[in-house]
């Protein structure tokens, strides 16, 4: 919208909100001996955590995901861990976002699964 400098100039001023983009995650657990009951919730709260903290345009870097799981939850390993945009997703690399988009994930978007054996 249009606005005036302090000479009087107009000057347009443009501004844009960015896209929302859902990241979806599946991770492979096992619980450790000691290990929380909840320790599958707390994986996926850990991964919504990350997701959602990220800024405009940001990266979503496998690897500090796997750290941040691993720091944020106590007695586990992590057997495996795939990040996408769309459901069920598939790959272990880093998301590229675009300079307008913001990642969002949420507990329908990220499944955590307790291997047992």
């Amino acid at each position: 919208f249009p606005s005036h400098d302090t000479q009087g100039y107009p000057k347009n001023i443009k501004f844009s909100r960015p896209t929302d983009t859902s990241i979806y995650v599946t991770v492979g657990i096992k619980r450790l001996k000691g290990s929380s009951n909840e320790a599958s919730s707390h994986v996926q709260s850990a991964c919504i955590d990350y997701v959602n903290n990220t800024k405009i345009g940001d990266t979503i870097v496998w690897s500090e995901l796997m750290s941040y799981i691993a720091a944020k939850v106590d007695l586990i390993s992590i057997k495996y861990l795939y990040l996408g945009r769309a459901a069920n997703p598939t790959a272990t690399g880093d998301i590229e976002l675009t300079s307008v988009e913001k990642a969002v994930a949420n507990t329908t978007g990220v499944t955590v699964n307790v291997i047992t054996q």
